[in-house]
């Protein structure tokens, strides 16, 4: 059995995860890789990340199997770009 602490979920649902990514965005290129079968967490709210460049791609939460190929493949299209 696993156990998470209290001040994870107090942090986990107070903080505004749209406005920290929007800040760093501000100051960084930032692409997110969101991957379209993910099992664990259904991003909905993508649209609120003004400054992101939203890469959707094939892939379940952990990118598992063929999908940590394809993974791969943007990960270094992204560091040469």
């Amino acid at each position: 059995m696993t156990v998470i602490p209290k001040v994870y979920w107090d942090e986990r649902f107070k903080t505004n995860v749209e406005d920290l990514y929007n800040r760093l965005a501000q100051s960084t290129q930032l692409p997110i890789i969101n991957a379209l079968q993910n099992e664990i967490m259904k991003f909905t709210n993508l649209h609120k990340i003004k400054y992101a460049r939203i890469i959707d791609t094939d892939g379940d939460h952990d990118f598992s199997g063929e999908f940590r190929e394809i993974l791969g493949d943007i990960i270094v299209r992204e560091l040469v770009n």
